[in-house]
């Protein structure tokens, strides 16, 4: 859970009056010592007290793409990534890898087939 920016200056301003050790004020404000601790050499560092975004990137799945994502699997229960991967490159000129196709579906928490039937090895 993120700290809100007036907790922030908080904290800051009670290490800078010297009202307590890192550990008090850990203490004090109900947060965790590396939180105080990342909290003031950002400070010291940066001089910023906002969040910082989250790490990583965006998908490059647009809602726009989700939303057609979940029409070809409602309308397909057969789909595979691949296909889904194919439709999505041909409908909306988006390219993606399987594994964020992947994790498209997951997120919208559908099934969708995981091979099809010549792809399988033959015995």
């Amino acid at each position: 859970m993120a700290l809100s920016l007036d907790l922030r200056e908080r904290i800051i301003e009670a290490y800078e009056n010297k009202e307590g050790s890192i550990r008090a004020l850990a203490k004090r404000f109900k947060v965790g010592f590396a939180t105080i601790w990342r909290l003031l050499k950002r400070y010291r560092n940066e001089g910023d007290l906002n969040p910082q975004s989250p790490p990583g990137r965006k998908s490059k799945i647009n809602k726009a793409g989700l939303k057609l994502i979940e029409k070809l699997i409602n309308k397909n229960k057969d789909i595979t990534l691949s296909e889904l991967c194919e439709a999505l490159m041909t409908q909306q000129d988006i390219q993606v890898s399987l594994m964020a196709m992947h994790r498209a579906c997951k997120r919208l928490e559908l099934h969708y087939k995981k091979n099809n039937l010549s792809s399988r090895t033959a015995t």
